[in-house]
C-alpha cells in the first residue's frame, strides 16, 4: 500500500451513515452524501497541502545567505510543510459536519457479465 493509502486509508465499504429508515444489516443501500461535502473534502485535500507547501518552501527560502542555503532550506520547508499539511487533511477529514444518510432501499438485481 502507498504512502498516501496508509496515511488516509479506513476499512473497506466501512462508514457511519444515519439509519432513518430502519434497514438491518445487510440490505443493500442508496447513500446520498451532500456536494458541499464532496466539494469541501476534495479542497481541503488539495488546497491544503498546496498552501503549505508553497508557505513553508517561501519561509525555508527566506532564511538562507546564499543562494545554496536558500534552495536547501526552501526545499525542507517544503518538505515540513507538506508534512503538516497531511496531518491537517487528515484531523480536519476526522471531524465530518454531515454524515451520509441512506436514501432508499437498493432492491436492483446486480447482473454481472462473465467474459468467456
Amino acid at each position: 500500500m502507498s504512502l498516501w493509502g496508509r496515511l488516509f486509508s479506513r476499512p473497506h465499504g466501512s462508514f457511519t451513515a444515519m439509519n432513518s429508515l430502519q434497514l438491518n444489516v445487510g440490505d443493500r443501500v442508496v447513500v446520498a452524501i451532500e456536494e458541499r461535502a464532496i466539494l469541501s473534502a476534495a479542497l481541503a485535500a488539495y488546497l491544503i497541502p498546496l498552501l503549505l507547501i508553497c508557505f513553508g518552501g517561501f519561509v525555508g527560502a527566506s532564511q538562507g545567505l546564499s543562494r545554496v542555503e536558500s534552495d536547501f532550506y526552501g526545499a525542507v520547508g517544503a518538505v515540513i510543510g507538506l508534512l503538516l499539511g497531511l496531518v491537517m487533511v487528515r484531523r480536519v477529514s476526522a471531524t465530518v459536519r454531515r454524515p451520509p444518510t441512506m436514501v432508499r432501499r437498493n432492491d436492483a438485481t446486480i447482473i454481472r457479465q462473465c467474459s468467456r
